[in-house]
């Protein structure tokens, strides 16, 4: 298509544009920058310049402070413009900087490292309390000897709106300084973190349906996450605003009428902590935790890694899909484990997937529900533990992991320490020659691989037993085979030694099926059930009249090509006249099909097995026998593959 602009026109869109620039600019002045996605408002503001030290090396680096502005879990802004928010956001931290009577919940300087303060103004009879057990809890998941502080409000906002949270923010961090960081923070249960990307840069795709990789040389990180790993950092965490026009339950202890207020305290609190992703709201730049946020599809790019080593080079996947419907093609990967993300439609990227994920960083949390009394669920502390977060050694559980007999077992993930209600996939693997047979102690019976949720400590055994194998001898002609050692059944690798022993006036022939050639006696290798075939011919017969006829003047033998598909051609010649019987055995020794029977002349004779049984079905693949007696006394063997 052609585009043609007239000088006129052109100069009408660059006054449109100065104007709207005008518009921005102006509107960024006062209340920062923001926008509106599937009704999810959210805005931005700069905040003061800050000098900060690293704790990786000692370094002072300058900060350019902001903070971040959304909208509450649940809440519905579809009636809401953004200057509407804007004004409701304002009118609340007004009232709470002027509230003389606020209160401390929290301050109680803990001997554990992490002290979570709240300053609330006018709290709702039992706000506070709840408030209380939402700042315990948190502390007692996390060790980070800091201080996170968080302003609580409550005021009247209408219909649909839960309340807000405006989260404070570090600013951008260099990538070098980023890695630095996560990697002095790392706690003894830690390990992806030395896999990030080296160098001063980190691959990233910023559009879900483009190949294309950025070296991209910052990160974001909120001021709670930032002081938590990566170095110091002054003023509030976050400051959170609800809305009294709700039914909150503030006591989740006798059910839940209403949302659950901890829950919902918690829930905003871990945004504050740094459960965010920069595709919510920022333009081709990431946030802590979107260094571990991939593609789950692999597609032709081997999007999604699958070992440390790929963690390291693969490209992470940092963009809001608006396009596609509830697709949430993007994991949090931390390779021993992986968690499902939204992608931004129809919930903000900044939490898990809703329905696939229980964890409590979901973007939607019904009326009625509670996550009490540990609100963090597995999925959300592995995330909290990848941005920098310590575990508490304090509610984690141990599991361990024995074998009877000889193998090894996998836990998923495989933690020194693992958190309530975690689920662990263990894995059996037995070694060659053995079998997994079942779980005994806190997992039971026999499916492998198994789940068990870990609700104490747990101690389970793998029973894993040697393999018994089966030797069958199948027998043509007239003798025994005797076995060294004889018995019914074998363990892997035991040798077995077979000595064909023929009746008299017979000799041994040849092996054949799974031990071939005519060395007599000969070993076998029991690795699995066998099945051999020994064969005896008479040593030599004679006529009628007593006169010596040498064998060999008797012939049997297939002259199609072995394997053969449908059908064989058998040729056999006959140095006198006599009575015939050509048969077709299997393996096991069963006569399948009967070719020839009565007399025939000397000479040459071809019949032909179109590979059917007595009862004209097909018989399937394998090794078949075609046995031919006279009444001369002749006989041989010979084995035939079929494949179909």
């Amino acid at each position: 298509m052609n585009l043609n602009i007239s000088s006129r026109t052109l100069g009408v869109l660059c006054i449109v544009f100065l104007v709207l620039s005008y518009q921005l600019v102006a509107q960024q002045s006062s209340m920062g920058s923001g926008d509106v996605s599937n009704g999810h408002l959210y805005f931005i503001e700069p905040g003061p310049v800050e000098q900060s030290t690293l704790y990786a090396d000692g370094s002072v680096i300058e900060l350019q402070t902001e903070s971040v502005t959304q909208p509450m879990i649940n809440s519905d802004m579809t009636d809401v413009t953004l200057e509407e928010f804007k004004r409701m956001v304002q009118s609340g931290l007004e009232a709470f900087e002027n509230d003389p009577n606020k209160i401390v919940v929290g301050d109680d300087d803990p001997s554990r490292g992490l002290d979570i303060i709240f300053n609330i103004s006018s709290p709702p009879p039992g706000a506070a309390a709840a408030i209380a057990v939402a700042e315990s809890y948190i502390e007692s998941v996390f060790d980070d000897d800091i201080t996170v502080t968080i302003g609580v409000g409550f005021s009247s906002m209408g219909g649909g709106v839960l309340g807000w949270t405006q989260s404070y923010y570090a600013g951008a961090v260099t990538w070098t300084n980023t890695r630095n960081g996560l990697i002095n923070g790392m706690d003894s249960d830690d390990t992806v973190q030395v896999w990030q990307p080296s160098g001063a840069t980190i691959p990233v795709r910023y559009y879900h349906d483009s190949p294309v990789v950025w070296d991209e040389g910052q990160c974001f990180f909120t001021k709670a996450n930032y002081r938590a790993t990566i170095g110091s950092v002054s003023g509030d965490a976050a400051y959170m605003e609800f809305n009294t026009d709700f039914t909150w339950d503030y006591d989740p202890t006798n059910g839940v009428s209403g949302f659950c207020f901890q829950s919902v305290v918690v829930h905003e609190v871990g945004h504050a902590l740094g459960f965010t992703s920069a595709a919510d709201f920022r333009y081709q730049d990431i946030e802590a935790m979107d260094i571990f946020r991939f593609q789950r599809s692999d597609d032709v790019g081997d999007y999604n890694p699958d070992t440390y080593a790929e963690f390291q080079t693969t490209a992470r996947m940092v963009d809001k899909d608006d396009q596609s419907s509830s697709s949430d093609d993007v994991n949090s990967d931390l390779i021993f484990i992986e968690h499902r993300m939204s992608d931004g439609t129809p919930y903000q990227c900044s939490h898990f997937s809703q329905g696939n994920v229980n964890a409590l960083m979901q973007p939607a949390v019904s009326s009625g529900t509670t996550f009490y009394p540990n609100f963090y669920k597995w999925p959300d502390i592995d995330v909290f533990d990848a941005i920098g977060w310590d575990f508490s050694l304090t509610g984690l559980y141990t599991l361990t992991v024995a074998v009877d007999g000889s193998g090894y077992v996998e836990k998923a993930p495989d933690l020194p320490l693992y958190s309530p209600e975690r689920p662990v996939k263990l894995t059996a693997y037995p070694e060659l020659g053995w079998s997994f047979d079942h779980w005994s102690g806190s997992l039971t019976g026999n499916n492998n691989p198994d789940t068990l949720v870990m609700d104490g400590n747990k101690s389970v055994t793998a029973h894993i037993t040697q393999d018994q194998y089966e030797l069958i001898i199948h027998i043509v002609g007239n003798g025994i085979v005797n076995r060294v050692p004889d018995q019914p059944f074998y363990t892997y690798g035991t040798e077995v030694e077979l000595t064909a022993v023929p009746d008299s006036g017979w000799e041994f022939n040849a092996w054949l099926n799974e031990l071939t050639g005519n060395q007599n006696p000969d070993t076998i290798l029991m690795d699995k059930d066998k099945n051999v075939v020994c064969t005896f011919v008479q040593a030599g017969v004679y006529d009628s009249t007593g006169n010596f006829k040498e064998p060999e003047d008797f012939k049997i033998f297939h002259i199609s090509s072995n394997p053969v598909g449908k059908k064989s051609v058998i040729e056999y010649h006959l140095p006198v006249g006599q009575d015939v019987i050509l048969h077709v055995y299997n393996v096991k020794g069963q006569v399948i099909e009967e070719l020839v029977s009565g007399y025939k002349q000397a000479g040459r004779h071809q019949v032909i097995w179109d590979g059917l049984d007595k009862q004209g079905q097909e018989v399937c693949s394998g090794v078949y026998f075609y046995h031919i007696k006279t009444s001369e006394g002749y006989k041989d063997t010979k084995k035939l593959l079929l494949l179909r």
